[in-house]
């Protein structure tokens, strides 16, 4: 799938841009930076510093995918599992449709229902 956001641009005339996810960049302070990366020191023996500082770029740069699963609760008092579960593999299908997406027979069923919890269904992302 394609996430995309919204950013206003200094270098531009102040109008939005549309980025895909995988342009967005994350400008942080040195002091930031440094702030965040202190949590991930104790991970490392050698070299702390600098491996801190290239976990958290790595955490950074994960934090621009987007999930390929998306977990739904089901209001049992206003509705049936079953019914919801109808409802958002129809409105998937409409998507896919819409978009000229082509799936495989395994990506045929999006939507699922949780294996134990009974309220919970699972949306699988494109």
């Amino acid at each position: 799938g394609r996430w995309f956001a919204v950013i206003m641009s200094e270098s531009s005339s102040s109008s939005p841009r549309i980025l895909s996810l995988n342009e967005l960049q994350i400008d942080l302070t040195d002091e930031v930076r440094s702030y965040l990366a202190s949590d991930y020191r104790s991970l490392y023996d050698n070299d702390a510093e600098n491996s801190a500082r290239r976990h958290l770029d790595r955490v950074l740069e994960a934090m621009k995918m987007a999930p390929s699963v998306c977990t739904c609760r089901v209001n049992q008092i206003l509705s049936d599992k079953e019914e919801v579960i109808s409802g958002l593999q129809l409105a998937v299908d409409k998507w896919k449709s819409r978009n000229g997406t082509v799936y495989s027979v395994d990506d045929a069923k999006a939507v699922t229902a949780h294996p134990i919890l009974k309220d919970v269904v699972y949306v699988g992302v494109p």
